[in-house]
């Protein structure tokens, strides 16, 4: 077990497409170049989760959606029926950053698919804290979180159960499992032969009339074709390894893995994109500048990364933006950002400084942590009182936030901000600074708690003893605590972080649907 994680399991919340959805005929028109006359900016297409509306947010990007074609699963929709965790493309337009560095632009095309649609085909499984569940669609694991999955459609994390037929968005981690960032529950009911199920992915291994379809890295679905399947969208109506495609068919049973296609449609995008930005969970690593966003090849050999230290800190399950040109179908990369990190914290605000983007946060006696917020930072509002907009110019001292970020030289940047109203615990995750067996006290990020007989202490969901803990935690780990009720200094829980996610996305769950914010 490596606890020295670079980065942190923060809960799920948005990232990166794991195949191109550009739509049939090979392509999306002007993706590249300058933009459409009238529109103004330089020509971009950006694959990634929706992480805000008031406009629509994907990779940092606001995007003016005013004129813009919506499409969901090939059907004609509005902004309304779009929903955060829904993993898109955007083709548009893209501005020169402003002043604070945001970037803002113009979407001519907008188009979400699922990645899997099927029937549970396992009953789901939670993990030990219950704050996850696992199952089996179309033979394919998936994961969805209590808090930060977004469900739609009936379907709740409470209720999702065996023979749901399932529309879901997310995103493979370096397990093959996919996390889900979306998921809705389709109608009609599961029925086998019958009602269709759907996979999107690149052909492998084609023979005669069959095919293995990768949809990451490792995780594969068998597909049967014959004289009655429709190929016209393909190139010379045939099938040849390499294309990405979507798959619709049917299954012969719940468990089946192999799907009867009645229809393969082309889902590449074009061959060259002069401007593409992906978000993602690195996979299929081989170097610092060789390695994958889902099924994209990434090329960062000539790429600007920010924070420098992150060219030496990649690996399977970091979570990062690529933004550069697309040739011959690997991206060759301008820059490589850090999207998430291993930094967690849940306290009260002790002061706001509008004028240079720093929220401190309150700890026991009389601790604090100040926190930056950049043009990035996604903010939710899940407070009763909630308005639509919100930023750093709402929050107020005394308010209670979830905060997720990262390192950059020691400061703490905020990815993801989340004002809250349900409880006064303090929570605190991050690398270890400092430990003293002696006096069982724990220093991170430089607030220190101590620990006493009442604290548990867990290593992968097992308890553990105090004399375990301080015996195997080194200067580095990533540990969480949480000081619950009194909020008194003295840990209640002390846990390496060894979640399975392994990254974050940028959204938070929707408790209500009134709360969408940007």
């Amino acid at each position: 077990m490596n606890r020295k994680l670079t980065y942190g399991s923060l809960s799920i919340v948005a990232a990166s497409v794991l195949y191109a959805c550009g739509g049939g005929g090979g392509g999306t028109a002007g993706i590249g170049g300058t933009g459409s006359a009238g529109i103004g900016g330089t020509g971009i297409s950006a694959d990634g989760a929706i992480t805000g509306f008031g406009s629509v947010f994907v990779n940092g990007i606001r995007f003016d959606t005013d004129g813009a074609n919506i499409m969901i699963d090939d059907t004609l929709a509005s902004e309304n029926d779009l929903a955060l965790g829904m993993i898109v493309r955007v083709d548009g337009t893209v501005n020169a950053r402003g002043a604070d560095g945001s970037r803002t632009g113009n979407a001519r095309n907008i188009r979400f698919d699922s990645v899997i649609e099927g029937p549970v085909a396992t009953s789901p499984q939670a993990n030990a804290d219950g704050t996850e569940k696992t199952f089996s669609v179309l033979g394919v694991m998936v994961a969805v979180d209590e808090r930060s999955t977004v469900f739609r459609s009936g379907v709740t994390f409470a209720n999702v159960a065996i023979n749901n037929r399932l529309d879901i968005s997310g995103f493979f981690d370096a397990n093959g499992v996919l996390r889900a960032t979306y998921v809705a529950l389709d109608e009609p009911a599961f029925s086998p032969g019958v009602i269709e199920v759907e996979a999107r992915g690149v052909v492998e291994n084609v023979n005669g009339n069959s095919f293995d379809l990768r949809l990451a890295p490792g995780v594969i679905i068998m597909v049967n074709i014959n004289g009655s399947t429709n190929l016209s969208d393909l190139p010379n109506n045939m099938v040849v390894n390499g294309l990405r495609v979507e798959v619709e068919g049917t299954i012969a049973s719940l468990g089946a893995t192999t799907i009867n296609a009645r229809e393969v449609e082309d889902e590449r995008f074009d061959d060259d994109v002069d401007n593409f930005s992906i978000t993602g969970s690195i996979s299929n690593f081989m170097s610092n500048t060789q390695f994958n966003i889902g099924n994209l090849p990434i090329n960062a050999s000539g790429a600007r990364f920010s924070p420098a230290s992150l060219e030496t800190n990649l690996g399977n399950g970091a979570v990062v933006q690529a933004e550069g040109r697309v040739v011959n179908g690997t991206l060759i990369a301008d820059s490589i950002e850090q999207r998430r990190g291993n930094v967690e914290m849940e306290s009260r605000v002790q002061a706001v400084d509008q004028a240079n983007n720093v929220i401190t946060m309150m700890f026991p006696n009389d601790q604090s942590i100040n926190v930056n917020v950049t043009f990035s930072t996604q903010f939710d509002d899940d407070d009763d009182n909630g308005s639509q907009q919100f930023n750093i110019n709402d929050i107020r001292t005394g308010e209670l936030l979830e905060i997720e970020g990262y390192l950059v030289g020691g400061a703490v940047f905020a990815s993801e901000i989340e004002r809250d109203d349900d409880n006064n615990n303090i929570e605190l995750q991050g690398p270890v600074g400092a430990f003293n067996p002696i006096e069982q006290s724990l220093t991170i990020l430089g607030v220190t708690f101590t620990t006493n007989g009442g604290t548990e202490f867990e290593d992968d969901d097992n308890g553990i003893s105090v004399s375990d803990f301080f015996s195997r935690v080194m200067i580095g780990d990533v540990v969480e605590i949480e000081d619950n009720g009194v909020g008194d200094g003295i840990a209640d829980e002390v846990e390496f972080d060894d979640d399975g996610f392994g990254f974050s996305f940028n959204d938070f769950e929707d408790d209500d649907d009134d709360d969408d914010d940007s």
